[in-house]
């Protein structure tokens, strides 16, 4: 976590092949969670 954003680890970049990395993020029922993607790349 970082500040009020979640920061993927830096493994990620050598994450191979057909492998994923899944995000869950839980919060409390009082308000719908608002999540957005600020960028990803594609190779």
């Amino acid at each position: 976590r970082y500040g009020d954003s979640y920061v993927f680890p830096a493994w990620i970049n050598s994450l191979p092949t057909g492998k994923s990395l899944e995000f869950v993020y839980i919060h409390t029922a009082n308000s719908p969670a608002v999540v957005s993607v600020s960028s990803y790349t594609l190779d």
